[in-house]
Order: structure tokens, then C-alpha cells, then sequence
């Protein structure tokens, strides 16, 4: 998908641990929300921050957390952590003729948009 980054961190330290963060971002989607919040920049530096936490917590435990769906996950704590999100997505989800539907269509497409005035997704899949 283009737009996105990867962002790796490392914590050199003698004393612990070395860890390596990662954190994909789309930067497109995130300036997106944050003009439509009036700030900028604040959910780039979430998702910074949110990929430090986790790595202090894996420095910590001595065990990667890997994705946000496993069992023993730690993202909800490092999210938690991290510096606040601000805005909010809005999902808008269409059934193969484009009819607005309830839940994503598999058949159809899903529209990301920065806030519920807002008529121009930044995103759509696929």
C-alpha cells in the first residue's frame, strides 16, 4: 500500500535488553484525521509513542508481544501508554452496487473517513 512507513526503534542500554519496536503507519491517513481534529501530528506521535510502551514492556518481561490479536498481547497496555489519539475514523461500508450497508461487504468496499461531516474518505479498501 503506498504511504506507508515503517518505523523501528531500539533501546541501546548495557543494563537491559536490546528490543526493536515496529509500527507501520499510513501518514496520508493519519494527517487526515488530524486536520479534521485541528491538530497536527498528534496520531503519528500516538503511534510512535504506542510502539515505545511496547517495547519498554517486552524489555521488561523479556517477551515480544507480536500482533494485537494474539493471546497474551500486549497492546492494550502499551495503547494505554501512549500519548492520546485525537479525532475519530468514521467507517462507511458499501455492498457491491455501492448501496450503504451496515457492515463490510466482503464483496464490497469500506471508506475511511476523518469525521462524520467530512464527504471525502482518506482511505478505501479495497
Amino acid at each position: 500500500m503506498a504511504g506507508i512507513l515503517s518505523m523501528q526503534m531500539a533501546a541501546i542500554s548495557p543494563a537491559v535488553p536490546k528490543v526493536t519496536a515496529n509500527q507501520l503507519i499510513n501518514p496520508q491517513s493519519l494527517s487526515a484525521i488530524d486536520v479534521a481534529a485541528g491538530s497536527q501530528l498528534a496520531n503519528t506521535l500516538h503511534e510512535v509513542t504506542e510502539a515505545y510502551q511496547g517495547a519498554l514492556i517486552a524489555q521488561t518481561t523479556g517477551v515480544s508481544s507480536g500482533n494485537s490479536n494474539m493471546p497474551g498481547s500486549t497492546y492494550t497496555s502499551a495503547h494505554s501508554k501512549a500519548t492520546p489519539q485525537v479525532g475519530t475514523s468514521v467507517y462507511k461500508y458499501f455492498d457491491k452496487a455501492g448501496k450503504s450497508v451496515p457492515n463490510f461487504d466482503p464483496n464490497g468496499k469500506a471508506k475511511f473517513y476523518p469525521s462524520q461531516s467530512s464527504t471525502t474518505p482518506y482511505f478505501t479498501y479495497p
